[in-house]
């Protein structure tokens, strides 16, 4: 395990998503590791998962940690493979393209905090460039990513650039996507959601809110399961309470309306 050849096989291994970590801990090849992740950061049929990301970050650290130091790994490492990552995408294949990107897209701009010795996210929007092809493969992306660029990861990719994508998926029904929306382009979407209000089968639909959760006075539970299952395909997740509340309202005023026509 301790050979050059061993090495080798340990980081391609890695790149595969197997946790080879330790092995290459305690493997002292690491001028042979080290060049083998470099080559492998860039190729074209490698996609680079996170924890690929953080082992090479985290060796090319080796000898910089400074005694108190919280975190390893300096920001300019973190920062510099992180763009020679993103600068590799146009030759990545399309299956090797997407994971990669996704490790960028996690993998924010870091500074240094001089007075703790420890790195942290500066939360600084990502570049024109990495919001645009962000943007562009939005919907390839898996589902975790999408979500997380639409919630704790917005301000990253705060973009007129993100227009079509939250415009797009709001009007689908994600919840995130519309609060987004009516960041960008507030008068649009609000006018998106007054006739999602008058529409009888529209996709601003909770499902998942206290409120809407309330039987209506009046009516069973089964009664309710049955609406839900035919009015009701999707979910309304992590809205603010004022755009829940209105939600939740629309919901429940078009509940009174389908027990209106069936109970009369």
């Amino acid at each position: 395990m301790g050979t050059p050849e061993a090495a080798l096989v340990l980081v391609r291994l890695l790149s595969q998503g197997i946790d080879t970590r330790h092995c290459l801990d305690i493997n002292a090849n690491k001028d042979v590791v080290e060049a083998e992740m470099r080559r492998l950061l860039v190729d074209p049929n490698v996609g680079v998962r996170p924890i690929f990301f953080a082992a090479y970050t985290k060796l090319l650290s080796r000898g910089d940690k400074k005694p108190g130091e919280i975190m390893a790994v300096p920001p300019a490492v973190m920062n510099d493979v992180r763009d020679t990552l993103f600068a590799s995408l146009p030759k990545k294949t399309p299956e090797a393209m997407i994971p990669s990107l996704e490790t960028v897209l996690v993998n924010p701009m870091m500074g240094y905090w001089v007075v703790q010795g420890s790195a942290y996210d500066l939360h600084s929007p990502y570049s024109t460039e990495v919001i645009a092809v962000a943007a562009a493969n939005f919907d390839r992306l898996s589902d975790e990513t999408q979500d997380a660029l639409l919630d704790t990861y917005w301000d990253y990719v705060r973009s007129p650039l993100m227009l079509p994508v939250v415009r797009r998926k709001a009007e689908a029904g994600d919840g995130h996507a519309l609060l987004r929306w009516l960041e960008l382009e507030p008068s649009a979407a609000t006018a998106f959601m007054r006739k999602e209000v008058v529409r009888p089968a529209a996709a601003l639909l909770v499902a998942v809110s206290k409120t809407a959760r309330q039987v209506t006075p009046g009516t069973g539970a089964a009664d309710r399961r049955e609406f839900c299952g035919a009015q009701c395909p999707v979910r309304y997740l992590g809205l603010s309470d004022t755009l829940g509340n209105l939600a939740a309202s629309l919901y429940n005023a078009r509940y009174a309306a389908y027990c209106s026509s069936v109970y009369r």
